[in-house]
């Protein structure tokens, strides 16, 4: 049984990832309509999608590879790919990130979203990675874009926060 309503993938996509992933969703739902429309066209059924999730940061699609021809196939694993380079939560670039114990995909601006509202116990996040990590935040400890040219060695968000 599918856990996609083709004729409300939107809907059917939020219910398996959360509202909270727009990023993501925007993703997947453009790729399904593609899948759909290609379906529509050849009179082919769209492949049964059995889940969708974050797992360890990265999206993962389950679904009946062998019901879906060989665009279907590619415009699923092309969705996955590009996910897995955006945050999840509001689609701008992101990087693998810890939080807590959670590995997630989160720009900078969600990542600091989430840990302020994460836990006051965790002092920093990314507290596994090497202090002298070139990409990593001086101030909060963020793996990826860093504003090199502001004061300090720090991530846009924090530039941007004055901290």
């Amino acid at each position: 049984m599918s856990v996609i309503d083709y004729d409300n993938i939107r809907q059917s996509i939020e219910h398996e990832l959360g509202i909270g992933s727009r990023g993501w969703t925007r993703i997947v739902e453009d790729a399904l309509k593609s899948v759909k429309q290609r379906g529509d066209e050849t009179n082919a059924p769209c492949p049964s999608i059995y889940q969708i999730k974050e797992k360890f940061g990265e999206l993962r699609i389950y679904y009946d590879h062998a019901a879906a021809d060989e665009f279907q196939n590619t415009q699923i694993a092309a969705a996955i790919s590009e996910a897995n380079r955006f945050c999840e939560r509001c689609g701008n670039a992101s990087r693998l990130q810890m939080i807590g114990s959670w590995t997630t995909n989160l720009c900078c601006w969600c990542a600091h979203e989430r840990f302020t509202n994460h836990s006051k116990k965790h002092s920093k996040f990314n507290s596994t990675v090497l202090l002298d990590d070139p990409l990593r935040c001086q101030t909060c400890g963020f793996v990826g874009q860093i504003a090199w040219k502001a004061s300090g060695h720090r991530c846009p968000a924090c530039v941007s926060k004055g901290a």
